[in-house]
């Protein structure tokens, strides 16, 4: 039993030692420019401003707009949100009749994710703001 007892902790000791810590909220942030992650600290992404809308479409029939809301992480383009909007006509006896219709397409990265130390984070196309919880990493 004593050998069952030193060989759990022999393999439980390890796990224990390395954990990565606890977090403490430090502050929320709204990044208009690149950012980067300091050390000790962990970013939480949470949500992605549009500076776009879907209204700007060309007013003719059957016309698609599509956006694509997108940041810069480490450098790489992600696209948060992809979003079309389009418009049919139909002539009717009291003229034009216009319907209006949108979607979003799937494949993006889900919100929110996190960051690492060192990690560098940037609105991109049609955003002009992410807004991220900062937290320290104690021990």
């Amino acid at each position: 039993m004593r050998r069952v007892v030193l060989v759990f902790f022999g393999l439980l000791m390890p796990f224990v030692l390395c954990s990565q810590g606890n977090l403490q909220f430090n502050q929320v942030l709204l990044l208009t420019a690149t950012g980067t992650v300091p050390s000790g600290k962990v970013w939480k992404v949470e949500s992605v401003l549009s500076s776009s809308t879907l209204a700007a479409y060309n007013d003719s029939p059957s016309s698609v707009n599509t956006v694509s809301l997108n940041i810069l992480v480490n450098g790489i383009t992600v696209t948060v949100e992809r979003s079309s909007v389009g418009i049919a006509s139909q002539t009717g006896s009291a003229g034009v009749m216009r319907a209006y219709w949108g979607y979003a397409s799937g494949g993006l990265t889900r919100l929110p994710f996190w960051l690492p130390a060192g990690s560098t984070l940037a609105p991109s196309t049609n955003a002009m703001g992410v807004s991220v919880i900062e937290f320290n990493v104690l021990p």
